[in-house]
């Protein structure tokens, strides 16, 4: 801080110019530090490294987040325009579903987004209302391949568990961990499944004056009265909101074909060329399409994205691919909550068929491209991107860790993370400026070089507290003007050592060259140092330790006697004389 003092009253002040510069160095060294940590402890914030699918994650105390999920579907043609058999998580499940990573409820004409408010959870979930026919069912989930914020999980989740500082929002039914998923994470949802009857579902009505509601029925003045036109002639003669939904379903299935060959598209005329023109695309467009179409005829409608049900394996649990990303419509029918239907040729919601009429059905493996583990891969819920590549094309690309490295560490493991990477800097550091002061003493071999050693690192120290040496000043010129800074103990030894190294710079060395000069000469500069240390606040002295370079304000460049024997730090008279000192 600017004017702190160094010794005590009347003693000379860190700060100023001369504070600054000598902060210089220990400060670049603590920027590195800082910039290591943001980038291992970034990640630990929920959406730091999230793509632009955030466009927005501002909080409002309590932990409570929003999130603008953008147009997510769209990133489906990573995954689907270049089907893999990338595994991004298996599943262990008493019976195959969707499994849901988020809902998408607003529609500007050319894209689907949700702007959601995210609640801190413990192990239970907000309560949804549901039909009365639902049955508990627990998953339990292993990230292979996956590097989502989401969660999936299966439609209604209810508990979660072996996740620490989880969010959930109720409107979407979608939970949110407070990092990316990463291979090896492990977790469990219990959710409650619907069963879902047509005679049932035929006695659902909506309620379209329900603000709640209203906002799964808008639709912008840019919709096309086309596309609104078509959607009432399909659901013409249909009188209950369930026969109106089927309808729509089965218009798609029945007359539209299904196929990776068609771009996906947020243009304005996208959904006019699909409906009236290409009649062909993926999951996408027929989600969307579908969910535009259900609320030009009153069904309160959203898109959810995630993943079909995945290979069921011998062992019981279903492995879930990147060619299993997929989009689908949800219809809000009254009391029965959010139903399921599917409008996409070839796809088929397991535990759904008894009132969709749609069989199960979903994309299978290419059995030319096995692949059991790849580099993590981005579910649908990110802007378009290129399809993930294989970590052997990827040299930089994250390993899959060991499945019980990290289990049951939550946030903590970034934060491990972190203090590690800290603790190795901070070692770095520290043996780059104890082998600097090394390589000084190395040269030591008499009594005069121990002397100009052993005044340099004082310097060096003095420096760093604030009080660089002048070019111009002497060694005792020098250790009389910061003397009076230093407890009156070490004054006197400061201006010894400081008559010591004058004596090696411009006088004849009249001590016995002996071991025992060498080390009293270190043992006086290192007391000395240890004074200076004294006066010094704490940062300045954790500065000092881990600065690895030499201070600009070290004593001027080294000269030699004539005889070329000593290592002398002061210029010679002559030089000094020259400079007009």
């Amino acid at each position: 801080a600017r004017g702190a003092t160094v010794g005590g009253a009347g003693g000379a002040t860190v700060g100023g110019a001369r504070g600054a510069r000598a902060l210089l160095p220990a400060g670049g060294a603590l920027a590195v530090l800082a910039v290591l940590g943001a980038v291992l402890i970034g990640p630990v914030i929920p959406g730091g490294k999230a793509t632009s699918l955030l466009s927005t994650a501002s909080g409002s105390g309590n932990g409570v987040s929003r999130r603008t999920t953008i147009s997510p579907l769209v990133s489906i043609k990573a995954e689907k325009l270049d089907p893999s058999n990338a595994s991004v998580f298996t599943v262990s499940a008493p019976k195959p579903s969707y499994w849901r990573l988020t809902s998408l409820d607003s529609f500007n004409g050319t894209t689907w987004s949700a702007d959601s408010t995210y609640r801190p959870v413990g192990l239970t979930l907000p309560s949804t209302p549901g039909p009365e026919s639902e049955t508990p069912d627990t998953q339990t989930f292993q990230i292979t391949g996956l590097d989502e914020t989401w969660l999936p999980a299966a439609f209604r989740p209810v508990a979660l568990s072996g996740v620490s500082g989880a969010a959930y929002n109720q409107a979407s039914a979608s939970i949110i961990a407070s990092r990316p998923t990463y291979a090896g994470m492990t977790y469990a949802v219990t959710s409650e499944l619907p069963d879902f009857t047509p005679a049932e579902l035929a006695t659902a009505t909506v309620d379209t004056g329900n603000p709640k509601v209203a906002r799964y029925l808008a639709l912008p003045s840019s919709v096309p009265s086309s596309v609104i036109d078509l959607a009432r002639r399909v659901t013409a003669g249909d009188t209950t909101a369930y026969a109106r939904a089927l309808a729509l379903q089965n218009y798609l299935r029945d007359n539209f074909t299904y196929s990776l060959n068609v771009p996906p598209s947020d243009s304005n005329n996208a959904l006019v060329n699909f409906l009236f023109h290409t009649h062909e695309g993926y999951c996408q467009q027929f989600a969307g399409a579908y969910a535009v179409m259900a609320r030009a005829v009153g069904l309160p409608s959203r898109v959810a994205v995630g993943f079909s049900e995945g290979q069921l394996e011998s062992s019981g649990v279903y492995r879930v691919e990147a060619l299993n990303a997929h989009a689908w419509p949800e219809v809000e029918l009254g009391t029965y909550g959010w139903v399921p239907f599917e409008p996409t040729p070839g796809r088929g919601e397991p535990g759904a068929a008894a009132y969709t009429g749609v069989a199960p059905a979903q994309a299978s493996p290419a059995p030319s491209t096995p692949s059991p583990v790849a580099s993590p891969v981005t579910a649908p819920t990110s802007i378009p991107q290129p399809a993930a590549p294989t970590q052997a094309q990827a040299p930089g690309a994250r390993a899959p860790a060991p499945a019980h490295s990290r289990q049951g560490l939550g946030f903590l493991a970034p934060l491990l993370d972190a203090l590690a990477g800290a603790l190795a800097l901070l070692a770095v550091l520290a043996g780059i400026g104890a082998a600097r002061r090394r390589r000084r003493w190395a040269r030591v071999t008499s009594g005069p070089s121990a002397a100009l050693a052993a005044f340099a690192d004082v310097s060096d120290l003095l420096a760093r507290a604030g009080q660089p040496r002048h070019p111009a000043e002497t060694s005792g010129t020098y250790a009389r003007r910061v003397a009076r800074s230093l407890p009156a103990d070490a004054t006197s030894d400061l201006l010894a050592l400081a008559g010591y190294a004058e004596s090696a710079a411009y006088a004849p060395w009249v001590a016995d060259d002996n071991p025992s000069d060498v080390r009293q000469l270190r043992e006086l500069g290192n007391r000395i140092s240890a004074a200076v240390r004294t006066t010094m606040p704490k940062h300045l002295r954790a500065a000092a330790m881990l600065d690895p370079r030499a201070t600009r304000h070290s004593p001027p460049p080294a000269w030699r006697q004539p005889n070329g024997a000593l290592l002398v730090r002061d210029p010679p008279p002559a030089v000094k004389d020259n400079r007009g000192s």
